[in-house]
């Protein structure tokens, strides 16, 4: 990088994951890369504090999103992301939406056409990173949809000030 050319580092996932390497030698890595650039964005408002980002800047939805015409029962569930990443979360999700007789589609085509939408990540893909400094993005888009969003809540979700219906363990979507 020339130094007579401003540059920002939107440090969106600029964390291995899964990872053994601790949060804070990760931050300590981070703050140390970001001198090399003239600004930096956060994904989070925790993202910013952990790391000493200049600033935090929420996602924006996809502006191709079109909205759902919401129906009166639930016919569809969707999941955007990598199916490993549900990890134990898609066993429960996928037996409640048979009992229910849902479909569960996983990176749906259409978000508008899915009457509810999912933002879990299994034990194995999750620590302090993913829970505090991923972006809201499935949230935004799944309100872009106009379509209700059940999550674990990570921080990019609850710093939105946004409705959804948090979820601690797949337990919890079963009642």
């Amino acid at each position: 990088f020339s130094v007579d050319i401003p540059t920002v580092w939107d440090m969106v996932d600029c964390f291995p994951q899964p990872t053994s390497i601790s949060a804070v030698e990760i931050a300590k890595e981070i703050r140390h890369t970001k001198k090399r650039f003239t600004a930096s964005i956060a994904a989070t408002d925790q993202m910013r504090i952990d790391v000493n980002a200049d600033v935090s800047i929420p996602h924006h939805y996809r502006p191709s999103i079109q909205p759902s015409q919401l129906r009166a029962k639930i016919k569809t569930v969707g999941y955007e992301g990598r199916e490993q990443y549900l990890g134990e979360w898609k066993e429960t999700i996928e037996s409640e939406c048979k009992k229910r007789g849902y479909a569960f589609v996983i990176n749906p085509e259409n978000l508008a056409d899915c009457d509810l939408l999912v933002g879990f990540r299994g034990r194995k893909w999750r620590n302090y990173m993913t829970d505090s400094w991923k972006s809201n993005v499935k949230m935004v888009n799944a309100v872009a949809a106009c379509v209700p969003f059940i999550a674990f809540p990570e921080c990019g979700y609850r710093e939105m000030d946004l409705p959804f219906c948090g979820v601690l363990e797949p337990s919890g979507i079963s009642s």
